[in-house]
């Protein structure tokens, strides 16, 4: 064999075994609106910094973890999604508009809010929930936000924005004051900022619809009034396992997000060939010394 020819034939299998390592497809996994990391980071520590004060100050939150057998960190009982793409923990918060799961066909949707990807929103962040399966923070939408969300309940009033106050203890992120007799959220909007052990992200939205539910047609049970912050409310929802806690708060959180759809990387069979190659590869060249 000529040494030309073995080197074409090398550098044909070279060439197909770069690509068929870089041969990778990205499907949308969802949609959303997706905060920064400094955001993100200033949301996490606030709301942290919330949750140690419920399970110091009120009794029956304390008892509530105890009863899941966490008595000493309550924020470990929840844990933040990993990232799809790197099985790492996600330091970026979002609210997902539309899940497609990598799967479902999402071109209808994405044909419908594909003017408004890239778009930055300010989005308003009313409260604060936690239920032995999910905690989150609920999220109130305005009437453009609504168009994009996939809504699985009545669309929402835009609420009328009042003077912002900045602390700078939480870089990224606003307080604006809000009356306390503002109606509930009324869509599954929210940012899930942890879930307990096996359970999916997804649920916190399916919880959230239970709270609301109970908010419209039923009264707490108890009701706690926290100085500076805000009225903390316990409903006794059966589907909850009987307890779901619901922060009021006094002031509402803005955020600024960018709407984007989160694209997870997904390697085909055709990387499968790619360890072949380098076999054939030193085939090629011991035949190349024998014929050369």
């Amino acid at each position: 064999m000529k040494p030309s020819m073995v080197f074409f034939l090398c550098s044909y299998f070279i060439r197909n075994y770069v690509q068929a390592s870089n041969n990778s497809k990205e499907d949308i996994l969802y949609f959303g609106w997706f905060l920064n990391e400094t955001s993100s980071t200033s949301i996490e520590s606030y709301t942290n910094q919330i949750f140690n004060r419920l399970d110091t100050e009120i009794p029956a939150v304390n008892i509530f973890f105890s009863s899941l057998g966490q008595t000493i960190d309550p924020l470990t009982y929840f844990s933040k999604p990993l990232d799809p793409n790197t099985g790492k923990r996600d330091p970026y918060f979002h609210i997902t508009t539309k899940f497609c799961g990598g799967n479902e066909n999402c071109s209808e949707y994405e044909s419908r809010v594909k003017s408004y990807l890239g778009k930055r929103f300010r989005i308003d962040i009313l409260g604060l929930f936690f239920t032995p399966r999910t905690f989150g923070l609920r999220v109130n939408l305005t009437i453009e936000q609504m168009e994009i969300f996939e809504k699985m309940t009545e669309d929402a009033c835009a609420v009328t924005r009042l003077s912002s106050i900045h602390i700078n203890n939480y870089p990224g992120i606003e307080f604006n004051p809000q009356p306390m007799n503002f109606q509930p959220t009324n869509s599954r909007a929210h940012v899930t900022l942890g879930c307990s052990a096996q359970i999916p992200a997804v649920t916190t939205g399916f919880d959230l619809l239970e709270i609301i539910d109970f908010e419209v047609n039923d009264t707490p049970n108890k009701k706690y009034d926290l100085k500076n912050l805000g009225i903390l409310k316990q409903f006794n929802i059966e589907n909850l396992n009987n307890t779901a806690f619901v922060l009021y708060p006094f002031d509402k959180i803005v955020v600024e997000t960018t709407f984007e759809g989160y694209k997870i990387i997904k390697k085909n069979n055709a990387q499968k060939i790619s360890k072949l190659p380098p076999i054939l590869l030193v085939f090629f060249l011991c035949i190349s010394f024998k014929f050369l």
